[in-house]
């Protein structure tokens, strides 16, 4: 028998093993195809015995060395050096430390200037004398430079002229330039720290940390740079000493910046900045940031802000503020504390974080060109009074949690927007107030005493067409309590001529909402594409209005005690050139105790009203329940309204729809109201359902056709059920089953009875008269009137003489049959008919 001889196979790593086919001949032999795969994992396993010789020829080469990591390619690190060790690196911690046991100490940066020496490291032991631990660090002479310029931090340049660099660990410290916290301080304070973020903008370090608990007094602005981390350790406080703003990215913001040529990575984590209102009494701007892309704001607290803002937001993108508190606001021009310079309008809308689209000459630094803000998430944040405020100026929250307001002026929307997870409170104009903002989302969030919730609004320039916003989200939001509307979208100018922007897609989903003093819970003016849906409402002077607005639907709303009507559209504001309300659609919404009615429509085209349930609406005041007036194209079907007794009695209409309304088509109200509407306009259809009771659920009445109608026909699927009519009713009434079996009673036996509905009464009996020849034959029953005939027979039992019996009519009663005979009888039988 042949083999294949391995050790004579080319070593070959074959990618696919060959299949013999169906038309191959099946031949053997070194080339046969019968042979060709085993050869073939021949030169697999030929191939991988090579390599794998390879590998253990290394092995020994590796094995007879000496056996420390740095012969095999490696290097263990080590903190603890020994100037005899060749086989081991150092770790940074152990450079710095064996520099430290070689180099010369000083106790101070000033020392370090007065030190002779030229070459080598410095250990300096502190910032200050007193001040051991803190700000000193390890010095290198750096012989090459010979310009650069004593930074008081980073760069020590000596009396001899020597440059000495500290060395860093990617983070600069605000001891490492000697920044002390307190007030007689505040001279060199701001330049110290000014000096820090200059160089390590310059120098790429990507992290400041001021790292020493205290207050830092302000103579300025604090300018950073980007691609920086800067960081604030607890206990840290910023305060002013001097009017104005107190951060801002002024190291990088320039003439050239753009949202193309933008600045980059700026994170601010922690720290308090404060305004020093007793001492500082004038209008701060606590952040202004523009032209980021990549800002994060997370930790910080905001304290007593006089008429600005704390975030002056402009030109941003990819920007995240998070878990910061916003406490304090003062819109007071003047106090005890003194006056603010500039001008004394009333700041009151004032907005803690400022997204605008601001242009030249409206920012801190100027250098703006009215580029929006895109991609900002604010979260988790809280807005709210200082609830340590011993000034009583701030008990109040800012006008505005987030918001823009004026400094927009024909230029682009800020887009993708979300706001949510914050508690907002104590806002003096409105919680949220988007302005010109595309893509916003606010979900999730608390509003507690503020005096509106949520503002949407926008400008129409004198001379150009109008614009604004669109796709909004508002879902998930708790309201609280307000003096205004909760959410009013509005139309900012009166006696508009020309024509005007909408605002676009709204959605105001699953929110609960809280009482209003004044006005509706929800006001939309101006919006086109809106659904009001699945919202909670309890105690409120009415759920929604809605004005010059189009293609909205309220749906699934539920909620109690309205002071007026549920829904409101009167579109009455402004002159006709500003339009109607159109498609609106109001369906499946559940209310009870609507004093003023349920709906009122003024001035609109093709609006539904179908499958609401309205319980105790209505009072003596009113004249109707829903109101139509100036409507073309109206359907009310399907509707539930159940008016209150008051109104009931005072003979309120449960629909009321004037003349001058048009193409209506009414159908299906279940109502308790004496009349269930009144129509005034020209044709209408549908089903009334009349007398819906109250306290018993039962319907009374029931009228099959609309006022003005053609018959319909009635289908009940199920049992009905009515009252039972009097037995001489004859009216329209349902005849139940009770009144049929009365109209049809009937005694089935030898002697017997049956009624007919018709009224008449057929009665049959057989009687023994024992051989008399006349006499009376008692009935089963009275005829109630009296008795229309009478058949006598005599009855066989067995063969006897048959006798002639007739009907005797004289002596008939109501109660009693007449007879005679020929003969004297036995049995007779008789069949009378009554009525």
């Amino acid at each position: 028998m042949a083999t294949i001889q391995e050790d004579k196979v080319t070593p070959e790593w074959v990618d696919d093993l060959y299949q013999i086919e169906m038309t191959d001949p099946v031949t053997g032999g070194s080339d046969g195809v019968a042979n060709r795969q085993a050869k073939q994992l021949g030169q697999r396993t030929q191939w991988l015995r090579k390599a794998h010789e390879k590998t253990l020829e290394k092995v020994d080469e590796l094995s007879n060395k000496k056996g420390t990591l740095e012969n095999i390619g490696f290097v263990q690190l080590v903190s603890e050096l020994s100037e005899s060790d060749e086989s081991n690196a150092a770790t940074p911690k152990g450079v710095l430390e064996a520099i430290a046991a070689a180099s010369v100490s000083v106790g101070s940066i000033d020392e370090l200037r007065e030190y002779p020496g030229s070459t080598g490291y410095v250990n300096v032991n502190g910032y200050y004398v007193n001040t051991p631990g803190i700000g000193g660090g390890m010095f290198v002479a750096d012989q090459s430079d010979t310009t650069s310029a004593d930074n008081g931090g980073t760069i020590i340049v000596s009396a001899n002229g020597v440059r000495w660099r500290r060395l860093l660990d990617g983070v600069c410290r605000f001891s490492d330039f000697g920044v002390l916290a307190g007030k007689q301080n505040a001279p060199t304070t701001l330049n110290k720290i000014n000096a820090l973020f200059k160089f390590v903008y310059e120098a790429k370090i990507p992290k400041v940390l001021s790292d020493i608990p205290g207050d830092y007094y302000l103579n300025g602005l604090i300018r950073i740079g980007d691609n920086l981390e800067f960081e604030s350790v607890d206990g840290v406080r910023y305060l002013r000493n001097t009017s104005g703003a107190m951060l801002y990215n002024g190291l990088v913001i320039n003439d050239n910046s753009s949202q193309e040529n933008p600045c980059r990575n700026i994170k601010i984590f922690g720290g308090e900045f404060n305004s020093n209102a007793k001492e500082q009494w004038s209008s701060v701007n606590f952040f202004s940031l523009g032209y980021i892309d990549g800002l994060e704001v997370s930790g910080v607290r905001f304290v007593d802000c006089i008429r600005n803002h704390a975030i002056d937001l402009s030109a941003c993108r990819n920007v995240t503020i998070e878990k910061n508190q916003f406490l304090g606001f003062s819109k007071e021009v003047s106090t005890v504390y003194g006056t603010a310079p500039g001008s004394d309008i009333d700041r009151g809308f004032s907005e803690a974080i400022q997204i605008d689209d601001n242009v030249p000459g409206t920012f801190t630094g100027g250098r703006l060109k009215g580029d929006p803000c895109e991609n900002v998430v604010v979260r988790n944040n809280v807005f709210s009074k200082n609830p340590d405020d011993d000034t009583g100026l701030f008990g109040q929250g800012y006008g505005c949690a987030v918001g823009g307001h004026y400094a927009a002026r024909n230029v682009q929307h800020h887009n993708n927007i979300i706001v949510e997870d914050n508690l907002i409170e104590y806002c003096g104009f409105a919680g949220v107030r988007p302005f010109l903002w595309d893509n916003v989302k606010i979900v999730n969030n608390t509003f507690k005493h503020c005096h509106r919730n949520i503002y949407i609004w926008w400008l129409q320039p004198t001379n150009n067409p109008s614009e604004a916003g669109r796709d909004y989200h508002i879902t998930g939001n708790h309201f609280g309590d307000t003096v205004a509307e909760q959410i009013l979208t509005q139309i900012w100018g009166n006696g508009y001529t020309g024509a005007w922007e909408k605002l676009k897609n709204i959605s105001i989903l699953s929110n609960v909402f809280g009482n209003t003093q004044t006005g509706s819970l929800l006001k939309l003016q101006g919006v086109h594409n809106a659904a009001v849906a699945d919202n909670i409402f309890d105690v409120a002077n009415r759920f929604i209005d809605i004005e010059y607005s189009s293609k909205v639907k309220v749906s699934g709303n539920i909620g109690n005690r309205l002071e007026y009507e549920f829904l409101s559209s009167k579109n009455d504001i402004y002159d006709g050139s500003v339009g109607t309300s159109s498609e609106i659609y109001i369906t499946a919404n559940f209310a009870r105790d609507c004093r003023g009615g349920v709906i009122h429509l003024q001035k609109m085209a093709d609006v539904v009203i179908e499958g609401n349930h309205f319980f105790n609406v209505a009072n003596a005041a009113n004249a109707n329940s829903i109101r139509a007036l100036d409507v073309a194209g109206l359907r009310v079907n399907g509707n539930s309204i159940l008016l209150a007794q008051s109104a009931v009695d005072a003979g309120v209409f449960a629909l009321d729809v004037a003349a001058s309304c048009s193409n209506v088509l009414i159908g299906g109200i279940i109502t308790n109201a004496k009349t269930a509407y009144r129509n005034r306009a020209a044709g209408a259809g549908g089903v009334d359902l009349l007398g819906f009771t109250a306290d018993n659920g039962r319907i009374n009445a029931l009228n099959v056709g609309a006022q003005g109608s053609a018959s319909r026909n009635l289908v009940v699927n199920g049992l009905a059920s009515a009252n039972t009519p009097a037995l001489n009713d004859n009216s329209g009434n349902l005849a139940t089953t009770a009144w049929v079996r009365q109209m049809c009673a009937a005694a089935a036996g030898g002697n017997g009875y049956q009624k007919l509905p018709s009224g008449l009464i057929i009665q049959w009996l057989t009687i023994n008269v024992n051989g008399a020849d006349n006499g009376m034959a008692a009935l089963p029953i009275a005829f109630p009137n009296a008795v229309l005939m009478a058949m006598v027979n005599d009855t066989q039992e067995g063969i006897s003489p048959i006798h002639a019996t007739a009907w005797n009519k004289e002596n008939t009663t109501a109660a009693a049959i007449g007879w005679n005979a020929n003969a004297q009888a036995g049995l007779i039988s008789i069949i009378a008919i009554g009525h």
